[in-house]
């Protein structure tokens, strides 16, 4: 009986001892980016998920990704903006994301695609709504959008419709979801920036 309990202590020291090492190795020798972005399998892979998760609630689910302010703070907004057009009903707009494989792109798509609806189930607008969407807060009077008409005079049609769809997003990433004339400018001198960007850009081709 001693001798068979004493074998049997070795051989489960042994494997432990080997799992224990190959888990190491796994773990060292595997990118973080993978084992992100691997599945976690069994029980210990799902009690894993539910402490990491709770781990992380409240936190910068950013932390570890190296972005310019620039890029960091636009994700943000796309994320609220995400986030209020679900709360508040309305159409999500698309995205393109793009990249080499293993960029933050992966992560970003993985949240956001489960948020995915059918396009006709929340663009289907009544007259009330379609009434108030018309609506130009106070501090946009006319005087005002004479200024932005003459600062967008040039640009197509098509440019000015994603200039407005662009300001959707951004009022919908803010935290109080209203329109200003602040937020107005920026989005008008972005986009006029960048047609003329564009204009420089054929331009310079054409020469």
């Amino acid at each position: 009986g001693g001798f068979v309990a004493l074998a049997a202590g070795i051989y489960l020291s042994r494997e432990v001892i080997r799992i224990v090492g190959k888990l190491i190795e796994q773990r060292l020798g595997k990118p973080s980016l993978v084992r992100e972005t691997s599945r976690s399998a069994g029980a210990f892979g799902f009690f894993r998920s539910l402490f990491r998760r709770n781990a992380a609630k409240g936190q910068d689910e950013l932390a570890d990704v190296v972005l310019r302010n620039a890029l960091e703070t636009r994700v943000f907004e796309i994320a609220r903006s995400t986030r209020n057009a679900m709360l508040h009903g309305a159409p999500y707009r698309h995205l393109l994301l793009y990249g080499p494989p293993g960029t933050v792109q992966m992560y970003f798509d993985e949240y956001v695609a489960p948020l995915a609806a059918p396009p006709t189930a929340t663009s289907v607008k009544g007259k009330a709504d379609k009434a108030s969407v018309s609506v130009l807060p106070p501090v946009l009077g006319a005087s005002v959008m004479t200024q932005y008409g003459e600062m967008t005079t040039g640009m197509s049609g098509r440019e000015i419709a994603k200039m407005m769809l662009y300001m959707q997003s951004i009022v919908y990433a803010q935290d109080e979801v209203v329109v200003t004339q602040k937020l107005v400018d920026r989005v008008v001198n972005e986009k006029v920036d960048e047609h003329k960007r564009k204009l420089e850009l054929k331009n310079y081709n054409e020469k």
